[in-house]
């Protein structure tokens, strides 16, 4: 009775390659338990306060699925499966 109608969803929107982000320090990435070469760049950061907050939140929100915390190659915080 309460159910919203349906709507089209628009299109999800790739992320715009910003060169500047290619200069932040810390990136949290994620891909699937069944595809670990599948990666996503959730998020490139400054901050590492900010950087472990963001990992905890997507480690949290994506159970199941391998986040990692690194600093170029240097992996600082990992979650999920191997």
């Amino acid at each position: 009775m309460n159910k919203a109608p349906d709507r089209p969803q628009p299109p999800a929107l790739r992320p715009v390659e910003d060169e500047a982000a290619a200069d932040l320090s810390y990136i949290v990435e994620t891909s699937p338990a069944a595809d670990p070469e599948a990666l996503t760049v959730l998020a490139r950061l400054h901050s590492l306060a900010v950087a472990e907050a963001t990992w905890q939140a997507a480690a949290d929100e994506r159970r199941g699925a391998r986040v990692v915390l690194r600093q170029g190659a240097r992996i600082l915080r990992r979650g999920g499966p191997a």
